[in-house]
């Protein structure tokens, strides 16, 4: 089948289509030759926006002295409705474009078989560019903080530098004020011996002073001892209090452990209680069998006389046994 060349030149007017999703039958075409004669070292695209809003680059596109051209196919084709298609002229940072002319797809009846294979060929790809942006991402992050972390250690490090400078300063400042104050003060101690000797004369005078407290202080040690006895009593008293509190506790765990032998002594009661009560279940159980056949054996009373009596025996005797097991429950019932 050959090719129908469509010539768009109204941009108002609606070009239709005349065959839809038929491949590489339908080539469209723009004329662009005024920018290729402004621009002659240019290059021409064409740009195809499908009815659903889809738009992109159609990467067949010839350019021959300024006209460019596509042939569409049956993916161009596949949606029916209203496209769009533009031309672009791109030299360097020079960039033309013609009007948008509009292209009306016939509905199709048919959709290329590998329509869904591309697609989910392209939802694989893009979901491995997803990932690769995400690992890319990461290992930007990576990088930055590798980098802050650098530019942190050389910011430290100069820091520690000027400190260290700073302190080498200080401490050759500090060395000539040292040297300066030690001739100061051995100046001054030469003074100084002159006024110990003075001192020792005022010294002798303060040994008597020190000898009238020194009384003083033996009086004060007196009351201390009072109050050192005093304190001796009181420690003794929370001595009695502690042994009476350590007295208190051992009472207290000897009651816990009645308390846990009676809970024992009880869980027992009670094991005996239920096996009683089943016991008394058997029991009724036996009676209510025996009552049965007792009405049976009353039916045939006539025939079986002897029959009568025993089931009556046994009837007596299931009684008897009820009553007992019953006494039984009542009494581990009463203990518990």
């Amino acid at each position: 089948m050959d090719k129908i060349r469509l010539e768009l030149i109204n941009s108002e007017q609606v070009t239709y289509i005349p065959v839809a999703s038929e491949n590489e039958v339908i080539e469209i075409a723009i004329d662009m030759s005024e920018s290729f004669q402004a621009y002659p070292e240019g290059k021409g695209e064409l740009w195809f926006k499908r009815p659903d809003g889809e738009i992109y680059l159609l990467e067949q596109s010839i350019c021959e002295n300024g006209v460019i051209s596509a042939v569409l196919t049956d993916v161009e084709t596949e949606i029916s409705g209203i496209a769009s298609v533009e031309g672009w002229w791109t030299s360097g940072a020079h960039l033309k474009k013609s009007p948008t002319y509009r292209l009306g797809v016939h509905q199709s009846f048919t959709i290329p078989a590998n329509l869904r294979e591309i697609k989910a060929q392209a939802q694989t790809v893009l979901e491995q560019c997803e990932a690769l942006q995400a690992e890319y991402e990461a290992t930007r992050d990576a990088c930055y903080e590798a980098r802050d972390q650098a530019l942190a250690a050389r910011d430290e490090s100069m820091e520690l530098a000027e400190r260290t400078q700073e302190l080498y300063d200080d401490a050759e400042t500090l060395l000539a004020e040292t040297m300066e104050t030690v001739s100061t003060k051995t100046t001054q101690m030469d003074g100084y011996l002159g006024r110990a000797e003075t001192a020792a004369t005022q010294a002798q005078q303060s040994a008597v002073t020190a000898q009238t407290e020194r009384q003083s202080a033996a009086g004060y040690a007196a009351a201390a001892r009072e109050s050192a006895e005093s304190i001796t009593g009181s420690v003794s008293q929370a001595r009695d209090w502690a042994l009476a509190a350590k007295l208190y506790s051992e009472q207290a765990m000897a009651e816990h452990n009645a308390a846990e032998t009676a809970m024992t002594t009880a869980q027992t009661y009670q094991n005996g209680a239920v096996a009683a009560k089943t016991a008394a279940e058997t029991a009724q159980t036996a009676a209510e069998r025996a009552r049965d056949l007792t009405n049976g054996y009353m039916n045939t009373a006539a025939e079986n006389s002897q029959q009568a009596e025993e089931a009556a025996n046994e009837l007596k005797q299931s009684i008897a046994r009820l009553n007992d097991l019953e006494a039984r429950v009542a009494a581990l019932e009463g203990k518990i």
